[in-house]
């Protein structure tokens, strides 16, 4: 195995692999998109699992107002962009979230790593997630984010400084 190899490791890497060689196992490479559900759910694993409502996911897709018309054409067998993989909706390699806290959730914590922007927050919750109002949800999020109203209220004193710095003095012209 690579990880018994190494020369120097370090002290949380090494319990780590005291603890993996207890096992006999063999790790093998599943492409993206043959493994739909690990693709888009080992992305954000603790922020789903631990989310509460996560396991009641598969029962709200029924209810959910453009949800229920895509499971509804999926049971008819209506070729779709959409699937069901384990009881869970995708589009794609993205997890469809019904309408929700869950929803608002996710934007929160994605957001809330590093206070990123629009669009990379944006960027951030496309990747693994699919629900129709998703651009506006994150829009408003990040609109009402204090943190970053606060950065966009200090951004023209920096943009001023920025942009005198970058002009060319009347002696290099």
């Amino acid at each position: 195995m690579h990880l018994g190899t190494q020369d120097k490791v370090s002290a949380r890497h090494a319990s780590w692999i005291a603890y993996l060689q207890q096992f006999t196992f063999v790790i093998k490479h599943k492409a993206g998109a043959l493994n739909k559900i690990a693709d888009a759910l080992s992305r954000h694993q603790t922020l789903l699992t631990e989310m509460p409502g996560f396991d009641r996911l598969c029962d709200l897709y029924a209810t959910d107002p453009y949800f229920s018309h895509v499971v509804q054409k999926l049971q008819e067998g209506v070729q779709s962009e959409f699937t069901w993989v384990d009881g869970f909706l995708f589009h794609g390699n993205q997890l469809c979230v019904p309408e929700g806290s869950l929803r608002l959730k996710i934007i929160q914590e994605l957001h809330n790593v590093g206070h990123v922007g629009r669009d990379r927050t944006l960027q951030l919750v496309v990747a693994s997630y699919f629900w129709p109002s998703l651009c506006k949800d994150v829009n408003k999020f990040v609109e009402r984010c204090r943190f970053v109203t606060w950065l966009r209220a200090k951004r023209p004193m920096w943009a001023c400084i920025c942009s005198y710095l970058s002009q060319p003095s009347l002696g290099q012209m």
